[in-house]
């Protein structure tokens, strides 16, 4: 099965997962949770047409009830790129631990590499 943003590829039929929660089902949860006091399982009960993941309701209800919101932390989750200065510093503690290595054994790095 083969997933392309909210759809899915199975024995190229296209399928459109309607558990993926949107901005907009996030709103109506937020909502929901807010001002009427709804648990997981009465928006469930509510919406069975959107087939919503009943674990992935309840981190996003945990998540409101913490923070009052249900927007994403600015600066959560995996860093887009890597900072050249941590890449040059990896680089050359490798290149000394290789060095050491390579003394150590009584050889040169010319001769090691086969």
């Amino acid at each position: 099965m083969k997933y392309v943003n909210n759809y899915s590829i199975i024995s190229d039929v296209l399928c459109i997962n309607t558990h993926h929660l949107t901005a907009d089902n996030k709103a109506l949860i937020l909502a929901l949770r807010v001002k009427k006091h709804w648990n997981v399982d009465k928006m469930i009960l509510e919406f069975p047409n959107n087939q919503w993941k009943r674990q992935k309701l309840y981190y996003l209800v945990q998540k409101i009830d913490q923070t009052g919101s249900a927007a994403r932390l600015s600066g959560s989750g995996r860093p887009r790129t890597i900072s050249p200065y941590l890449i040059d510093g990896a680089i050359n503690q490798w290149a000394k631990r290789l060095m050491t290595v390579t003394q150590a054994q009584g050889g040169h790095m010319e001769h090691r590499q086969k």
